[in-house]
């Protein structure tokens, strides 16, 4: 695959199997076996994470932006929007986005350099305003770090990794867990769901579970191996992946 050197942040394959790429200089798509290439100049980079709406919109996640790409526009070309924080964006350094069932798409945002000034934390667009929700709304306990993973759960509820734990939000209210709650310290570095209706949570390189209920830490006598845990992936038979840095999957 001619990539080029550029460092890849975020894979998305959409609906009709055409892949996306987010890299440090924009967006790059593979459609078949057509080579790599660059999508619209307008597409700034770093490109952190990529989102799909129901409808087939595409959601870009930059340092300084949010960028909405409508694949097919009335005369067939692209429609691009981009958001920023002048537009109600809580803060631009966007690093995980979710399109949730109802057509909303929640940004996870967190500190950069190149992001612009103020809190960090969560965006939610309706697709007309934001909805924002940092420290004060009880997101964790760390205005400065943000929010680094956003996650639907099979329920409808919204997860949020920081800096300083996880926060869960039902639409009635947002929980926080931290360290007091049983969490592991350091920072929620990716969260996934299972269909039996498990949260998996990543701390500081270990890993928990919320089953609906309870928080519980997961250890070798649960079948995991190594100490040095980095990433999580539920394939498609359900089945959660966990790797470790220099060992294989586990």
């Amino acid at each position: 695959l001619p990539l080029f050197d550029q460092a890849v942040f975020a894979l998305h394959a959409d609906r009709s199997g055409t892949l996306w790429m987010g890299t440090e200089a924009g967006v790059v798509t593979v459609d078949g076996d057509s080579p790599a290439r660059p999508v619209e100049s307008e597409l700034p980079g770093p490109v952190r994470s990529i989102g799909e709406s129901p409808d087939g919109t595409l959601w870009f996640g930059s340092e300084g932006s949010v960028i909405r790409f409508r694949p097919g526009g009335d005369d067939g070309q692209p429609v691009v929007n981009v958001l920023r924080q002048e537009d109600g964006l809580l803060h631009g350094a966007v690093w995980s986005i979710v399109c949730d069932d109802d057509g909303g798409v929640w940004f996870a945002t967190r500190t950069g350099d190149e992001a612009g000034d103020g809190p960090a934390g969560v965006s939610y667009f309706d697709g007309a305003s934001f909805m924002n929700f940092g420290v004060a709304d009880g997101l964790g306990d760390s205005v400065d770090a943000g929010a680094n993973r956003v996650l639907q759960d099979d329920h409808g509820g919204i997860w949020v990794g920081t800096s300083r734990g996880v926060s869960h939000y039902d639409t009635r209210s947002l929980v926080t867990f931290g360290e007091a709650e049983g969490m592991d310290a350091g920072t929620v570095t990716d969260i996934e769901s299972t269909n039996d209706g498990n949260v998996w949570l990543l701390a500081g390189n270990k890993l928990s579970r919320h089953d609906g209920s309870n928080l519980i830490k997961m250890t070798h006598e649960d079948g995991v191996i190594g100490s040095r845990l980095n990433s999580l992936y539920v394939d498609t038979d359900g089945a959660l992946l966990v790797s470790e840095w220099l060992i294989d999957i586990v």
